[in-house]
């Protein structure tokens, strides 16, 4: 049964003030407390229904500081704590995400997102994907999962780091000359280069990549 548009308007307000502090888009969120879609959350914007009391739970389960009781009828709520690293979640582990706009010295983060451990793969950090040449494979704003990695196995993507590159390119080590080639995916108009292996400072290999 649909509520009037005065506690719709409300349920909505209460829904977005999650939403806002996790630092993600309302796809993402969706996303990350484990919505097939994210179509439940717009219905509850567009004023057709509230927050039930399964997604208030669900959410509660993902950002505990937002009670049950608050997300369905206003109570006080305080934002989401960084607290662990993991918790468990029926029979998931959830993972805490670092994100940052540019992985490079001295890049401070910009948020933390908790998210499935089985979706990212053992990913550590993430950033959102700003690099046009990438496009037909990470979508500009896309949300990419990335692990430390020690050694470079060709053919795969890589966010390779060095004093002065934080880019993500499908790397190929040439020989044993300790060449490394980068290429991206629009070679016509992002041309291979290559750099030297001791050049690199770090190596992130690419785990997931989420485009809403």
């Amino acid at each position: 049964m649909k509520k009037d548009n005065t506690s719709t308007t409300a349920d909505w307000a209460r829904l977005n003030e999650v939403v806002k502090a996790s630092g993600m888009s309302v796809n993402a969120f969706a996303l990350h407390i484990g919505l097939p879609r994210s179509e439940n959350l717009y219905q509850i914007k567009k004023g057709n229904h509230g927050i039930s009391k399964a997604l208030a739970g669900t959410i509660n389960s993902y950002f505990p500081d937002y009670s049950v009781g608050g997300l369905l009828s206003g109570e006080p709520s305080a934002r989401m704590t960084e607290d662990n690293e993991r918790v468990e979640l029926k029979n998931d582990t959830v993972k805490r995400i670092t994100v940052y706009n540019r992985i490079a010295l001295g890049c401070k983060p910009i948020y933390n997102i908790y998210i499935s451990e089985d979706f990212v793969n053992g990913a550590e950090v993430a950033i959102m994907n700003k690099d046009e040449s990438l496009a037909s494979k990470i979508p500009v704003g896309a949300m990419v999962f990335l692990k430390p990695a020690r050694n470079i196995i060709s053919g795969k993507f890589y966010l390779i780091v060095t004093d002065e590159l934080s880019i993500i390119r499908k790397a190929k080590v040439l020989d044993n000359s300790g060449t490394v080639l980068l290429s991206t995916i629009d070679t016509h108009n992002y041309p291979d280069f290559e750099i030297d292996r001791n050049e690199i400072t770090a190596i992130y290999s690419v785990e997931k990549i989420f485009a809403e």
